[in-house]
């Protein structure tokens, strides 16, 4: 079996992970020692957390709040319900607006349905549907246009 040390990672794998990632900052923080890494990276630190930076960030953090608050109020089924769905649905503006990583379709809440069977040799044959337009397709591709280009 598993010893006794490793059961608590088997049961909260997020705990792992987060010693993982605790391990690859304290490399980066030691990288940050060697000449040719360091002093590349200290004036670039140095700039992000002056006041103008935070400024900044602050204002972005407040733009991403606000487009989320617009987003949200249109009605999308998998944008309501438990917390989960709310993230996921900060998520998408999140992606878009700071990332620029974006799908029209999962903004509007629909994705490609595949339609298919199984035959019995076991070939799969399946065809992908042509999304459906839901009654606000243009005014969420508006508010698209609006955030992408604006922030």
């Amino acid at each position: 079996g598993v010893s006794h040390s490793w059961q608590l990672f088997l049961e909260h794998p997020a705990f792992l992970s987060c010693l993982v990632l605790v391990r690859w900052t304290q490399v980066g923080v030691s990288l940050l020692q060697v000449e040719g890494i360091g002093r590349n990276i200290v004036p670039v630190f140095y700039a992000v957390t002056r006041p103008a930076s935070i400024n900044f960030l602050v204002f972005l953090a407040i733009v991403v709040c606000g487009s989320f608050h617009a987003y949200s109020v249109f009605p999308i089924s998998e944008n309501f319900g438990n917390f989960s769905h709310q993230f996921n649905a900060f998520l998408k503006i999140f992606r878009l607006e700071v990332l620029g990583d974006f799908d029209l379709s999962e903004l509007e809440g629909l994705g490609e349905e595949i339609e298919g069977n199984v035959s019995k040799k076991g070939r799969v044959e399946a065809e992908v549907e042509e999304e459906k337009q839901s009654a606000i397709h243009h005014w969420l591709r508006l508010e698209f246009l609006v955030l992408a280009l604006l922030v």
